[in-house]
C-alpha cells in the first residue's frame, strides 16, 4: 500500500487539509505541523489518528505536512530536523521557521498536550 493511501485511510480529516512531501519542502513552511509517517509503524499509524481525531475538531487548522519516513536518511534528518525519527510517527511543531516542539508515540493521553502545542503557534 502506498504512503498516499495509508495516510488517507487513517486520517480523520480531509485530505485537502494536508500535504504529503519532501521534508525539506514542509521544513520551509513558516508556521505548520510536519508528521513524520512510517507506513511499517503501527505506533505512528496510531499516532496520525489521535493527532488527526484532534485537528478534527478544529475550525482552523494550520498548515500540515505528511512525510514520508522512508524517504530521507538518517544524515538528511539530523541536518535539517537536528533529530533522528525513529518511526514513531514523530510530530513537529513550527512556528517563525523554526521547531518549537516534538512529539513522538501520540496516543489519547497526547491530546491535551497536542491542543497546547497547536495553541503555541497561534500566540
Amino acid at each position: 500500500m502506498s504512503i498516499q493511501s495509508q495516510v488517507t485511510k487513517n486520517a480523520l480529516i480531509s485530505p485537502e487539509f494536508y500535504k504529503i512531501g519532501p521534508l525539506a519542502e514542509a521544513l520551509r513552511t513558516p508556521t505548520g505541523l510536519v508528521f513524520i509517517f512510517a507506513e511499517w509503524s503501527g505506533v505512528a499509524t496510531l499516532g496520525w489518528k489521535v493527532l488527526t481525531s484532534v485537528l478534527s475538531e478544529l475550525e482552523k487548522l494550520p498548515p500540515i505536512w505528511v512525510i514520508d519516513a522512508d524517504e530521507f536518511g538518517p544524515e538528511m534528518a539530523v541536518q535539517l530536523l537536528n533529530d533522528l525519527p525513529q518511526g514513531k510517527g514523530e510530530a513537529y511543531w513550527l512556528k517563525n521557521g523554526k521547531i518549537i516542539a516534538k512529539q513522538s508515540s501520540l496516543g489519547d493521553a497526547d491530546r491535551s498536550r497536542i491542543l497546547a502545542n497547536l495553541n503555541s503557534l497561534e500566540d
